[in-house]
């Protein structure tokens, strides 16, 4: 399925922004990985052409092309907000929407409950969490996933290839690009705690309040970057009213969004859909209570 690109100009600079079934459905926010395009996640289009979302996805992370990429978590959740911000006034985005991140992105999306306008319900998949390496780790690790995708071991080979063939050499151009931009959010990346999330929510005037966004997890096995923290839950537990945390057994590395498309389409619209008959329920409970 085909897409349009337009760009939106926040905080001194043009943000380009992809979008999908301008005329669909729910509206979908997505926001990528580390590095990635929002055009190279085949599950993006899977779920406007197969589930009728309309998505629109910025690139952000490091968009090295930018007149200033972010350079720390906080200035992507910075970003992603005015970007946010500036669709609403443009009058493309209403409250209630949806929030998709993966990766950096899904980390990014966890921290947007608060956002202008109001999301709907917000979905994490194998969003960025804490480690014990530094940034030479995650270019060890993104070789891993390479050869891993390579030699079919977290999906079908000939996708693996397909995806460094076609994009490879355009992910590493950009990265280059503004290698010292690149190296210092991986770096601040690297040292990123749970703690975070809930010290970001208290900066911005949101001290001790719990959000009640619809808000989940999804996890698959053995992501060569991250592992679920045992104490994830209690974390997030603190910011959220609704956390769910599911550990997938279907699918395995950490791009298994790019790896199993449809598979990842179809849990991402199962959960929305579930997410919004749900919100329908407890809406008809009120209206006769």
């Amino acid at each position: 399925m085909k897409h349009t690109i337009t760009k939106v100009r926040v905080l001194g600079q043009e943000i380009p922004v992809c979008e999908w079934l301008p005329e669909g459905g729910p509206t979908l926010v997505f926001l990528h990985g580390f590095g990635r395009h929002p055009a190279q996640y085949g599950m993006v289009h899977a779920l406007a052409r197969d589930h009728g979302f309309r998505v629109l996805a910025p690139f952000l992370y490091p968009n090295n092309s930018l007149a200033e990429p972010p350079r720390s978590f906080r200035a992507c959740i910075a970003l992603t907000r005015a970007v946010v911000r500036e669709l609403e006034n443009e009058g493309e985005l209403l409250s209630g929407y949806n929030v998709i991140g993966h990766s950096t992105g899904g980390g990014v999306a966890q921290c947007l409950a608060d956002a202008t306008p109001r999301p709907g319900a917000i979905l994490a998949l194998n969003p960025v969490l804490p480690v014990t390496y530094g940034p030479w780790g995650f270019l060890a690790r993104s070789a891993c996933i390479t050869g891993n995708q390579l030699l079919g071991r977290t999906g079908p080979a000939l996708r693996g290839w397909a995806l460094t063939l076609r994009h490879g050499g355009t992910m590493l151009a950009n990265l280059v690009r503004k290698l010292d931009a690149t190296w210092a959010l991986a770096a601040n990346l690297s040292r990123l705690q749970l703690q975070e999330y809930r010290l970001l929510y208290d900066s911005w005037g949101q001290r001790g309040v719990r959000f009640d966004v619809p808000t989940a997890i999804f996890q698959s096995r053995h992501d060569e970057f991250f592992r679920v923290p045992e104490d994830l839950r209690a974390w997030m537990g603190l910011v959220f009213e609704k956390f769910e945390l599911r550990q997938l057994r279907d699918v395995r590395g950490h791009e298994w969004p790019l790896m199993h498309p449809n598979l990842a389409a179809q849990k991402v619209s199962a959960w929305l859909v579930a997410r919004s008959l749900s919100k329908s329920t407890e809406s008809l409970v009120q209206l006769t209570a």
